[in-house]
Parts: C-alpha cells; sequence; structure tokens
C-alpha cells in the first residue's frame, strides 16, 4: 500500500472516531462540545453560532500526503 492510500485509510478512522463528516473535498467538520471545527489540510477553523470564525495555520511537511494531515489535525 503506498502513502497515498495508508493516509486516506488513516483519515477515514480518525472521522470515524471523532465523529468528524466530510463536507466538501478533503474538508471536515466536527463538533467537540459546544465548538464547531472546519478542518482542512492547511487550516483549523473554530466557528461560532454567529459565523465567525477564528483560523489556525496546520504545520505541515510537504512529503507527508494531505489526508495524513487532516487526520492528524482531527485527532489533535
Amino acid at each position: 500500500m503506498h502513502a497515498a492510500q495508508r493516509a486516506a485509510e488513516y483519515l477515514k478512522r480518525a472521522a470515524a472516531l471523532t465523529g468528524a463528516e466530510q463536507v466538501r473535498g478533503d474538508s471536515y467538520w466536527l463538533r467537540a462540545g459546544h465548538r464547531n471545527f472546519l478542518v482542512d489540510y492547511k487550516f483549523v477553523r473554530l466557528v461560532s453560532h454567529h459565523g465567525h470564525s477564528t483560523c489556525f495555520s496546520v504545520a505541515t511537511d510537504p512529503d507527508v500526503p494531505s489526508a495524513e494531515v487532516v487526520a492528524s489535525a482531527l485527532c489533535n
């Protein structure tokens, strides 16, 4: 299995464990407590009920597949 395939499987497991839902492309919606997060391979956004968001950059290595980056962000 190639790195990208392993990363895609890792992302599926991380999404299932955290209850995240894929919303478009490689973006996932996660509700944790009373907070909502939108996670992709570049940013984690904390989204308020009023539509405002706070954005956090995700540090990545260019050799790490984007699916693995998303999975790691969901688990953190």
